[in-house]
């Protein structure tokens, strides 16, 4: 007998716990076919990560109505996912040209990022933009770069393409031209509020550094795939632990002025204690733990848990970091946990 095109289970019939619409082998391909685009997630029933995805991928389903948007159950459709090389969970692909091409989304696994990565991945690679729609442009995107060239400089437009290819994915890009008497390349981090400008276009190095340099945020979310690049700064790490949009949210908004204050010394992070649960006892704090706090000190291993139960606050965690310097919380005694790889390695 042959399956349907796509298998959709109703709501009710799953149950209140998940409401994935997942699709069938036949679905998949289906959709391969006949859509310009598939944005795929595929996940385990009754896995913690796959269960914090749901209600992340019902919002992006309810905004993006066209049938782009699916789930696979790989325990439901083993081949499936294992012809697509899937072996951590959730999975998330962008396939395109009729499934010829996929990209792996390595990004938070939130509604928002998620959304804005497919957003960009559908854009040009590098967009044309010109003083009618420059303005709207700018605003696209929590970082964007545009590029202000003149006409006859086609080996930085090259040169700025190339970059854009580079990280496309995280960040949008524009070209427009210019009668002054320079190219330069401005950055606007609508996060931050800032507008910063690179007039030293001589080289590919220095447009990388560029990038960086203006799209550090003032509070990432720490992930494997950028954990090396933040714990290889010579700083002190602050990291909450949050497993909801929510939580993250509130926090950002309370304590975007504190990072700021202290960007110098300290790195504030949030870390998904959903997403990264066996993070929690490595820096101190009980398993199933949120809303929590811990300082570390990678120069000497020295964690500090904060532990107290009142609201965290931007007095409370200064506070905090105050009584650290003057010696009047001490350090977290117990060996650090060297915990295991859960194998997750689409972050």
């Amino acid at each position: 007998m042959q399956l349907p095109a796509l298998v959709v289970l109703p709501f009710w019939v799953i149950g209140q716990a998940i409401a994935w619409n997942h699709a069938s082998e036949v679905g998949l391909a289906e959709a391969w076919r006949s859509q310009k685009y598939a944005l795929v997630a595929f996940i385990l029933p009754n896995h913690r990560a796959s269960e914090a995805l749901e209600p992340e991928w019902s919002a992006i389903e309810k905004e993006e109505t066209d049938g782009r948007i699916i789930s696979v159950d790989c325990a439901a459709e083993p081949k499936v996912c294992e012809q697509q090389g899937v072996n951590s969970f959730p999975a998330i692909r962008l396939y395109q040209d009729q499934g010829a091409r996929m990209e792996r989304y390595r990004g938070p696994r939130r509604a928002s990022s998620i959304r804005s990565y497919l957003r960009r991945a559908l854009r040009p690679v590098l967009s044309t933009v010109t003083d009618k729609n420059l303005t709207v442009f700018r605003g696209v995107d929590d970082v964007v770069f545009v590029a202000y060239l003149r006409p006859k400089d086609t080996v930085l437009r090259d040169w700025f393409h190339t970059l854009a290819k580079r990280y496309r994915d995280r960040f949008s890009f524009a070209v427009t031209m210019t009668e002054q008497p320079s190219s330069a390349v401005h950055c606007y981090n609508n996060v931050k509020g800032a507008e910063i400008v690179q007039g030293d276009l001589n080289a590919v190095d220095s447009l990388q550094h560029f990038v960086k340099l203006c799209s550090v945020p003032l509070i990432p979310e720490l992930t494997r795939r950028n954990d090396i690049e933040y714990n290889s700064k010579d700083k002190s790490f602050v990291h909450y632990f949050v497993s909801s949009v929510d939580e993250r949210d509130e926090y950002l908004s309370e304590m975007l002025p504190l990072a700021k204050k202290y960007e110098e010394y300290l790195q504030f992070t949030t870390i998904d204690a959903t997403e990264y649960p066996e993070m929690l006892p490595v820096y101190g704090q009980q398993p199933g733990s949120t809303k929590v706090l811990s300082v570390y000190h990678p120069s000497n291993g020295q964690i500090f848990p904060q532990r107290r139960m009142e609201k965290l606050s931007a007095a409370v965690v200064e506070q905090f970091l105050l009584d650290i310097v003057g010696g009047k919380v001490r350090p977290w005694s117990a060996d650090l946990l060297s915990g295991g790889d859960t194998g997750h390695d689409e972050l």
